[in-house]
C-alpha cells in the first residue's frame, strides 16, 4: 500500500469516525437515548453509502479506484464497518455464491458476539 493510499485511509477514517459521532448525537437526540437505534441507523446508512460508493467506484473513470482507500476503507470503515460487512455479502451473493454468503453472515454474527462475550469474561477476570 502507498503513503498516498495510507493517507487516504487515514484522512477518511477521521471523517468516518466524526460523522458517525454526529449521526448517533442526531439520532439520539431526535429518537431518544437508545444508543441501539443511533447504531442502527449508522449501520443503514453506511450500508446504502457502501452500495452508492461500490456502484460508483466500479463503473465511474473520475471516481475509480483511486479514491476507494479515501472512501470505502477510511470514511466507510471509520462510519462502519458494517457496511463492508454488507458488501462482503452481497459479493459472494452476486458471484453465486448464496451458500457461502449465508455462512458468512450467520458466522460472523455468531463468532463475533462469542468473541465479545469472551472477552468481557476474559476482561472481567483479568482487569477486576
Amino acid at each position: 500500500m502507498s503513503g498516498y493510499a495510507i493517507l487516504q485511509v487515514a484522512v477518511g477514517g477521521a471523517v468516518g469516525a466524526v460523522a458517525r459521532h454526529m449521526v448517533a448525537l442526531g439520532t439520539t437526540r431526535w429518537l431518544g437515548g437508545d444508543l441501539v437505534v443511533a447504531t442502527l441507523a449508522v449501520n443503514i446508512v453506511g450500508s446504502f453509502l457502501m452500495g452508492m460508493a461500490a456502484v460508483a467506484i466500479a463503473h465511474s473513470d473520475i471516481i475509480g479506484y483511486r479514491f476507494s482507500s479515501l472512501v470505502v476503507t477510511g470514511f466507510l470503515g471509520g462510519f462502519t464497518t458494517y457496511s463492508a460487512y454488507a458488501l462482503d455479502i452481497w459479493k459472494l451473493i452476486d458471484s453465486a455464491r448464496v451458500s457461502a454468503a449465508m455462512l458468512y453472515a450467520g458466522g460472523t454474527v455468531l463468532f463475533a458476539v462469542g468473541a465479545l462475550l469472551v472477552g468481557i469474561v476474559v476482561g472481567r477476570l483479568v482487569l477486576t
